[in-house]
């Protein structure tokens, strides 16, 4: 609705540079979308600069679903972080998606950590 598409732009608004957009479309309509928030290593003596990413909100049209579009998404978010040099990319996958994943490289991050709040 009308309340939830002004609160995606007031978020995306928000993000400014440091989240980039990939869609998919077939003829008429948008059918999937992935996001990549950028993040940015803190410079430290004697260490690299370095970026990682993770990946947000990688959605399919549930009609489109099982057709590549996702792995095609994520192709391009993959390309483009080895364009920039990242060190990594990270994502919280459903279980469905983990699959497709694992074909693209990805593996368990078993070193991380959370609160929740």
């Amino acid at each position: 609705g009308g309340e939830c598409a002004g609160r995606v732009r007031a978020w995306w608004e928000r993000q400014g540079d440091q989240r980039i957009c990939w869609l998919a479309f077939d003829d008429r309509q948008g059918i999937g979308m992935a996001n990549l928030a950028v993040f940015e290593r803190m410079p430290h003596v004697g260490v690299p600069d370095g970026r990682w990413g993770y990946v947000g909100n990688v959605w399919v049209d549930p009609t489109q679903r099982r057709r590549g579009v996702a792995t095609a998404l994520m192709t391009a978010v993959i390309d483009w972080c080895c364009a920039g040099s990242f060190e990594r990319i990270v994502l919280n996958p459903s279980e469905m998606s983990m699959p497709m994943y694992r074909g693209l490289g990805f593996r368990p991050a078993d070193e991380l950590m959370r609160l929740d709040l």
